[in-house]
Order: structure tokens, then C-alpha cells, then sequence
């Protein structure tokens, strides 16, 4: 055997012993999927961004509870790999090169409590799924406007949606956040336990340990009227559309009780033609309360 051929044997050997010390060392109950094979390829589909898939994680982890959550940050700690959390999967620095990503699609408990004044929720629940269960107790919290958003991920920047001119941003109505530290500890923060963490989380994102849980408050929620109206822009006077938004935001805000919310677009659509597009003006309504009054008030 020549020395080319020793020296490629040597290196597969490498790379094989490599994946085996990850799987045998790594010990959680959820799964873990390394380069080179399909698991690894299919985990890219759960992000949002495809740019995702031009990065290269060392491996996705797909954690099962808190427990994994602490393996994997000791772990990773342990070998020196980067760390980053995937929850809904939207935003690009959840995929990294080199990062163990840590995925907690799978934590996705929604656990209502019995006086249905707060609502506690896994690391990995999507927006709308929070949304759904909490609809059937008639309640609401001011979420994001796309249901795909995992919540954690939303409430750690701020997190705007249709209620936010009632209730605040979704991060104003965090009541409390369990964490994994870096290290190692599951910790409660709230206004009174680790009340500088409590502030820093609320807005400041996730780089100050992994959160696994949040406690949020509710609110009663009636059903709304909502939807979107697209109009012809062509010839349109931007300047007095927008002038015409911000009065009815300006009557919104203190005539109707901050029920109502209008967001517009501005922007072109395929036209008839091959390769043609027209401007549209699209607005997205939103009416707190019921349908023949946002009809009327619309």
C-alpha cells in the first residue's frame, strides 16, 4: 500500500472515529444528526431562511426536554464548539458553521394555568400554535403576525404584533423565563429571582443562556375582524395615503380604544404581461372586536 493511500485511510478513519466519539459522548434522549447524513441534510428544511443551507454546523441536536438542553451546553463546552438555539426556525444565526444547534422544536408544551390569567410555554412552540390554544379559552396574547415564528425567538427581541397597541410588546407580558445557563444550571427568572436577567432577556435576545420555558400573561380575547384589502396604486398620491394612515391611527388611538390597526404596503405585483408589474397599495386590517363594527368602522 503507497503512502497516498495510507494517508486517505488515516484521514476516513479520523473523520469515522469523530462521529462515533460525538454520538457516545453527546448521551440525550432526543437525536442527534452529523454531517454525511440524511437527518443532518433534511434538518436545513426547518429554517425559514435558505441561506441556512450554505452554512455547515458541526450538528443539529434535536432536544427532548431541559435535560438535554444542559448535556448539550456541557458538551459543547467541553470540545469548544459554538452554541447556538433554533426554535421556529426564522431567524439565519440559529444555523452557524462549526455550532452545535441546538433545536427545541420538540419542547412544545402549551400548559394553561386554572385561573387562565398566564399561559406557560416550551422553548419550541410556533406562534400559532400558542395562538390556537389559547383561542379555545378565549384568550390572547399580543403575538407576532406570522404564526410560523417561534415564540420564544419573538419575545426575546421585543416581539410587535396586531395587539400590541392594547396590551404592549409580547415581551411587556413575559411574567417569567426558565434557562439554562452556560453553566449548566436551569435557573427561574422573573421580577424577583435573577431580577437583572429579567431585564436584560426582555429585549436583549437569547445570548445569555438557553431559555427553555416562558410564562406569559393572558389576556380575554373576543373574536376580531381582520384581513386584507389590496388596491390599484397606479397614480397614487403616496404622500396623502400615508397622511390619511397616520390620521386614522391618530383617531384609532383615541377614539377607539386601540382596537384598531392598519398596516400599509406599498409595493409592485406581477402584472398581465410577462415580466410587468403594477403597483399596489395593500393594507392589513385589524378590528378588536366584532365583525359588523370593524365593517362599519372599515
Amino acid at each position: 500500500m503507497n503512502r497516498n493511500a495510507i494517508c486517505l485511510l488515516l484521514v476516513l478513519f479520523s473523520v469515522f472515529t469523530s462521529k462515533c466519539d460525538a454520538t457516545e459522548n453527546l448521551d440525550v434522549k432526543g437525536t442527534v444528526y452529523l454531517p454525511g447524513t440524511q437527518g443532518y441534510i433534511d434538518a436545513f428544511s426547518a429554517s425559514w431562511n435558505s441561506r441556512a443551507t450554505t452554512r455547515s454546523p458541526a450538528m443539529f441536536v434535536y432536544v427532548q426536554d431541559e435535560s438535554d438542553i444542559i448535556t448539550c451546553i456541557n458538551y459543547a463546552q467541553r470540545i469548544g464548539l459554538k452554541i447556538t438555539v433554533r426554535g421556529g426556525g426564522h431567524s439565519l444565526r440559529s444555523t452557524v458553521d462549526g455550532a452545535i444547534v441546538i433545536d427545541t422544536s420538540r419542547i412544545n408544551y402549551i400548559y394553561i394555568e386554572h385561573d387562565n390569567t398566564t399561559v406557560r410555554v416550551g422553548a419550541g412552540c410556533k406562534v400559532g400554535a400558542v395562538t390556537k390554544a389559547l383561542q379555545d379559552f378565549g384568550l390572547g396574547i399580543p403575538t407576532g403576525t406570522n404564526e410560523d415564528v417561534g415564540i420564544v425567538g419573538l419575545s426575546l427581541l421585543g416581539g410587535q404584533g396586531y395587539l400590541t397597541r392594547k396590551y404592549g410588546l409580547l415581551v411587556d407580558n413575559v411574567v417569567a423565563y426558565r434557562m439554562a445557563t452556560m453553566a449548566g444550571h436551569i435557573i427561574t427568572v422573573n421580577s424577583s429571582q435573577n431580577a437583572d436577567l429579567f431585564w436584560a432577556l426582555r429585549g436583549g435576545g437569547g445570548r445569555f443562556g438557553v431559555v427553555t420555558e416562558i410564562t406569559f400573561t393572558t389576556h380575554p380575547q373576543q373574536p376580531v375582524y381582520a384581513g386584507t384589502m389590496i388596491f390599484d396604486a397606479s397614480g397614487i398620491n403616496y404622500r396623502a395615503s400615508v397622511q390619511a394612515w397616520l390620521g386614522i391611527r391618530a383617531m384609532a388611538e383615541q377614539a377607539m380604544e386601540r382596537r384598531l390597526c392598519i398596516a400599509p404596503i406599498f409595493t409592485n405585483i406581477p402584472g398581465s404581461a410577462p415580466g410587468s408589474f403594477r403597483p399596489v397599495a395593500i393594507y392589513i386590517i385589524f378590528w378588536d372586536g366584532p365583525a359588523d363594527q370593524g365593517q362599519s368602522i372599515i
